[in-house]
């Protein structure tokens, strides 16, 4: 929790060097404010990508079993759902049990 709350602390105090220094730049007239919102937000955005980077390896474990999940979409069911073959039950009731199931 302690390494957190540095993290955290380390961030505002970045955001508060880039502020007063972007406003130091304003008052000198090298930048004006609309770059330097542009600037840091930019920086903001950056850092919002760094915590998407972990989930570029579930990105690609989705875009390898994709290409079987289209072939298991597009099959031709063994069972005719509009078929009027088989048993149509008027009716049907009972209860389900599962056992020994078990998700990962």
């Amino acid at each position: 929790m302690v390494s957190v709350m540095r993290l955290l602390i380390s961030f505002f105090c970045a955001y508060a060097v880039a502020f007063w220094y972007g406003a130091k730049l304003i008052r000198e007239g090298t930048l004006d404010v609309q770059n330097l919102f542009v600037v840091f937000f930019s920086v903001m955005g950056a850092m919002g990508l760094d915590q998407v980077a972990p989930a570029f390896g579930s990105f690609a474990s989705a875009q390898s079993a994709a290409p079987r999940m289209f072939e298991i979409i597009d099959r031709e069911s063994k069972i005719g759902p509009l078929s009027s073959e088989g048993e149509n039950p008027a009716s049907c009731s009972g209860h389900i049990e599962f056992r020994s199931v078990s998700f990962n």
